[in-house]
């Protein structure tokens, strides 16, 4: 061991090659460790020690065991793959045996027809003539446009709608997993990408609420985890989706003021 600014008196080690002089360290550090330090009064502890407490901080904290986890975990989009799979498989089924659940397959169908033909959005279905923009106000359903000139047919809106359902539960998983562990993340991903609100949706055959799915997915996973940017920019595109997705975009604007709020106080030193 090289030791350097100790005290001119310091003592040399004694016969057991234990060094009693304070500000110094004998052969093995205090973890057991062998070890060639320079010291300026201090304790170095050899990099590979400092890894291993780092690691093992890590494994003792559940939600940084889940942060590391959740980038590398594969599980959740097998799970979205299996929601995606049965998804399309009931609405295509209903589709092909001419068994839909509303009118709004036929609406939808013609609207993103027309603008993929950059038309006016008239949909006859609805009415003689009638501007779809003038019943809702849902334009990012013209997303689709561009994949109905690849594949013209209703069902490649209801291929689009099994999809976004399927990403939704990508950043619900991971949310779950940064806050209770991976285990808890995959169950909740797969209860949420099953559960009954959704199977309505598809049951409903197409609506343009399934834009709103991933947005709000995306949106709440980042802000439950205190990225209030991301959360900001993934709830605004929800105001293209209807009209009504205001309010909702509002209460996430209200969330994050609070939140921010809070946490502004919190690193505000007392007194």
């Amino acid at each position: 061991m090289i030791t350097t600014g100790g005290s001119p008196g310091d003592p040399a080690p004694d016969g057991a090659g234990q060094d009693d002089a304070p500000g110094a360290y004998g052969a093995f550090g205090i973890l057991g460790a062998p070890e060639t330090s320079v010291a300026l009064g201090t304790h170095v502890e050899p990099e590979a020690d400092r890894l291993g407490m780092a690691d093992r901080a890590g494994m003792a904290h559940p939600s940084g065991m889940a942060h590391r986890a959740g980038r590398a975990d594969w599980v959740p989009w097998l799970i979205a793959l299996g929601v995606f799979a049965a998804y399309a498989a009931i609405s295509l089924s209903r589709y092909f045996q001419l068994a839909p659940g509303s009118w709004d397959l036929g609406i939808f169908t013609e609207y993103v027809r027309q603008l993929a033909h950059l038309r006016a959005p008239v949909v006859n279905i609805h009415g003689s003539g009638f501007n779809l923009l003038g019943d809702h106000f849902q334009p990012i359903v013209g997303l689709i446009a561009p994949v109905c000139l690849l594949f013209p047919s209703a069902a490649t809106l209801l291929v689009v709608q099994a999809l976004l359902t399927a990403v939704s539960v990508i950043p619900v998983s991971r949310a779950a997993a940064a806050r209770l562990g991976t285990g808890a993340g995959r169950m909740i991903g797969a209860a949420y990408g099953f559960s009954w609100g959704l199977q309505q949706m598809i049951d409903f055959d197409f609506h343009e609420i399934a834009f709103a799915v991933p947005l709000l997915a995306c949106s709440l996973s980042a802000l439950s985890r205190g990225k209030v940017r991301a959360a900001a920019v993934w709830a605004l595109p929800l105001v293209f989706v209807k009209e009504d997705q205001g309010f909702t975009v509002a209460a996430i604007g209200i969330l994050i003021v609070v939140m921010s709020l809070g946490r502004a106080r919190a690193d505000t030193p007392p007194g």
